[in-house]
């Protein structure tokens, strides 16, 4: 495992993951605007009350850190320090949103974060270490398997939790026993992400099955910017799974070509 781990892996992918990392900052940026408006006009319950209300040059400055960090992972230009940037960002949003736990704040906080820690290639390289990608991809893991395990209540299995969460159209005309057949699907569909995703011969059926997965939530779930960063996201750390590491011993014994 640490010699796995020590190896290195393929840089390509790595420029996709940085365009919908980029691209999910910028969107990050509006649900940031709008849920800072909220959050200033008053909140029920503050979780910081020692903290002071956030008011509309805050929120600007918020906004426009998100695109300055999009951007630069977007350009890659500085792509690790805008990748920091952006997760740092998403950190005080949660602080001045006044919330305890937001899943696609944490998501977006955690994966730039971890995609900060990997470094640009050398002059001439094509690949990079092994080990921040590898905590990326149990990033992705650890979320399938944690929405898997907490659907496994009374309610869930309902279909009702599902149902509401869609847009109108669907909500009011499909039937709620469809919902708990979905439900169940949905269920087992993370779970087998949650594997399939680190087994070469199940991962070709994995990826396409995980993006029309993500793709769908965002064409049939309500809360559209909210779905869209979080899906984004999780898309972003897709590419990293396309390419496998080769340990340091391995790379060694491979001959120089002639």
């Amino acid at each position: 495992m640490l010699t796995v781990l020590d190896g290195e892996v393929a840089a390509a992918p790595l420029r996709w993951t940085r365009w919908l990392l980029g691209v999910a900052a910028l969107v990050t940026a509006w649900d940031a605007w709008i849920a800072l408006h909220e959050a200033a006009d008053g909140l029920p319950i503050r979780t910081f009350r020692s903290l002071p209300r956030v008011d509309g040059a805050a929120i600007t400055v918020v906004a426009a850190l998100f695109v300055v960090g999009g951007l630069l992972l977007l350009a890659d230009r500085a792509a690790r320090a805008g990748s920091a940037l952006v997760g740092i960002t998403a950190a005080a949003t949660i602080v001045g949103e006044q919330l305890t736990y937001s899943n696609h704040w944490v998501l977006l906080i955690a994966t730039s974060l971890l995609f900060a820690l990997v470094p640009r290639p050398a002059t001439g390289a094509t690949t990079v270490p092994y080990w921040p990608v590898f905590l990326l991809r149990v990033q992705l893991s650890s979320v399938y398997l944690y929405t898997a395990i907490a659907k496994l209540n009374a309610s869930y299995f309902t279909g009702r939790p599902l149902k509401w969460g869609t847009i109108s159209i669907i909500d009011e005309n499909v039937p709620e026993k469809v919902f708990v057949v979905l439900s169940a699907g949905l269920l087992l569909v993370e779970a087998f992400l949650a594997v399939a995703l680190w087994i070469p011969r199940l991962r070709r059926f994995a990826i396409p099955l995980g993006v029309l997965l993500h793709v769908s939530i965002v064409l049939a779930g309500a809360d559209a910017v909210e779905l869209v960063a979080f899906q984004l996201t999780s898309l972003a750390i897709y590419p990293l799974f396309t390419r496998d590491p080769a340990p340091i011993a391995a790379r060694r014994a491979t001959p120089a070509p002639a």
